[in-house]
């Protein structure tokens, strides 16, 4: 499933530095519902992959980060 573009730009734009407060709130809000966990595990690992795809052990990394990815955002989720 595709994440739907706002969502996208938003989070780029937070990784950049350059989000208002008002759109993390909104990012925030949509990658809290459950619906959107998907969605948000597939953002944050591409993301992940890039910072780590040059790295030493980047598997190793990659692995250990997936594993506990779902309890990060299990713990985001009211």
């Amino acid at each position: 499933m595709e994440t739907p573009q706002p969502y996208s730009d938003i989070f780029n734009r937070l990784l950049e530095g350059r989000v208002s407060p008002q759109e993390a709130e909104t990012l925030i809000e949509w990658m809290s519902h459950d619906e959107q966990v998907p969605e948000a595990k597939a953002m944050i690992l591409a993301q992940l992959e890039r910072v780590i795809s040059n790295e030493t052990g980047a598997s190793d990394l990659r692995a250990r980060l997936e594993a506990r990815l779902p309890a990060i955002l299990a713990a985001s989720v009211p």
